[in-house]
């Protein structure tokens, strides 16, 4: 049998290849700006879990932009594709990408002021503490029928789904809740007409640990902590919930819960979603951006899973269903190696194995460039 033995050059993980999305200049992003209550400035616990949360959630949005822009970043690239369906170097994803984006970029330039009326976005961690309207003493004044009426921002809600009654970490007020008139007869004038507010429950501060911080060595996380909680212990982190309610206020609510609250949380509901609900989905802009914060060399585990692999590789997509997490070393910027590869009368089984094993660099003996000797 003939065989010819040749020297291939070919870059892991393929080569560099030019990602279609790219960041939008400063002067045309939609600049918001947000108020942030002096009942998430506290000294206390929830005070600077708050802090912290929101330190990473801003900070998530510019890991996000240069994640997603980079032409190289192959992890990250397969996790915007698993949660949002779309593929960052793909032309016909342009249009998408620039849509799901525009929220990132702008929470990335999200400015804080201190007048509550001027502000685009106002946030509060009081755990919507209520009075009556007869001695009126917080935000949230209860005024009969489930009603209650919060007379800084001038909005309206049912009282069973303040902080007070359910078990949400917290929930933004948009839209509809808007009101001109409170029940004492004082009107909206001088409030901006398209305002938000986020209202974050105590139990929904809760900071962001080590080791899933981007900014913390790779050490710090262990394997085991890895398969046990995965991506998926970090939606209960403030970082978590500030993303997943700004989406909700930047989009002005046309980011949801959807497709409905009880499938609408959580790793495995967003990993199962489809595209059109993915792209409308709060959590699910969530997740992207607690992926982009990951400690570096951590991500979802990969993906080697082509049809005929053994159960075992298989097993590797049902870990990144569940969003366990494995640690690699970083591929973030292909090398060049010389391989020794036999090529000629291969079979069909020949060339799926080869395909298979030239998937992961370990399996790749790579060779000195200059003496052609093997190294590990």
């Amino acid at each position: 049998m003939y065989s010819l033995r040749v020297f291939v050059t070919i870059a892991l993980l393929s080569c560099h290849v030019a990602a279609w999305w790219s960041p939008t200049i400063d002067e045309e992003i939609d600049k918001k700006t947000v108020y942030i209550d002096a009942s998430c400035e506290t000294k206390d616990y929830e005070g600077g879990a708050f802090a912290n949360g929101w330190f990473h959630a801003l900070g998530s949005s510019h890991e996000v932009i240069e994640r997603v822009a980079s032409h190289n970043d192959h992890d990250y690239h397969a996790v915007v594709k698993r949660i949002m369906k779309r593929v960052v170097s793909d032309e016909d994803d342009e249009t998408q990408l620039d849509e799901i984006m525009k929220y990132f970029e702008q929470l990335s330039v999200l400015s804080i002021i201190d007048s509550l009326k001027d502000a685009d976005i106002r946030i509060f961690c009081d755990d919507d503490a209520v009075s009556t309207k007869e001695n009126p003493n917080t935000r949230m004044v209860f005024v009969g029928n489930d009603r209650l009426e919060d007379r800084y921002n001038f909005m309206a809600i049912n009282i069973r789904d303040s902080c007070r009654y359910v078990s949400a970490d917290a929930f933004t007020v948009i839209g509809h809740y808007r009101i001109q008139t409170l029940w004492n007869g004082q009107t909206a004038h001088g409030q901006k007409s398209e305002r938000m507010v986020i209202s974050i429950c105590k139990r929904g501060l809760q900071p962001m640990q080590p080791p899933f911080n981007r900014y913390w060595q790779g050490g710090m996380m262990t394997q085991q902590l890895a398969n046990d909680y995965g991506i998926n212990w970090m939606q209960n982190t403030a970082a978590h919930i500030i993303v997943h309610e700004l989406m909700h206020a930047l989009s002005d609510g046309q980011i949801f819960d959807l497709p409905n609250a009880a499938a609408a949380y959580g790793w495995r509901n967003v990993e199962n979603m489809d595209q059109m609900h993915a792209e409308e989905n709060a959590d699910s802009y969530a997740f992207m951006a607690d992926a982009a914060l990951l400690a570096p060399d951590w991500t979802i585990t990969r993906l080697w899973a082509p049809p005929g692999c053994p159960p075992n590789v298989v097993e590797r997509e049902t870990s990144a269903k569940f969003g366990q997490l494995a640690h690699y070393a970083d591929r973030s910027r292909p090398t060049k190696r010389m391989v020794l590869r036999s090529t000629g009368n291969e079979t069909e089984q020949s060339i799926r194995v080869r395909s298979f094993l030239e998937a992961d660099p370990r399996f790749i003996m790579a060779m000195d460039e200059d003496s052609g000797i093997s190294r590990p």
